[in-house]
């Protein structure tokens, strides 16, 4: 990948996020191969976590975490003790449901 396009695309995170970073720092962290100072944006994660599937979603944590604990769960995967929620598993079962 082209690493000015890595550059303006983790500056775009971090403006959004509120963080100030200069473009040398960015450089800095474009040029590591530390996997720990890469973020991923929630627009682009294929599991998220609950509270991210609640702001992303506009449904409640409690809602969600009780959707995630129901016998054969078709969105859920757990590691170990976290739960993750597959997106477009998750967008299909809304898709199906009148309410919830």
């Amino acid at each position: 990948m082209n690493n000015n396009y890595e550059i303006n695309e983790i500056e775009n995170y971090l403006n959004v996020s509120g963080n100030n970073t200069k473009n040398t720092d960015l450089k800095a962290i474009s040029n590591t191969n530390n996997v720990e100072n890469y973020t991923v944006s929630i627009d682009k994660k294929i599991y998220l976590t609950i509270k991210e599937t609640s702001l992303l979603f506009n449904i409640g944590i409690s809602k969600i975490r009780n959707l995630t604990q129901e016998r054969d769960c078709p969105f859920v995967l757990f590691n170990g003790s976290k739960c993750l929620i597959s997106r477009k598993k998750f967008e299909k079962f809304l898709d199906s449901k009148h309410s919830i």
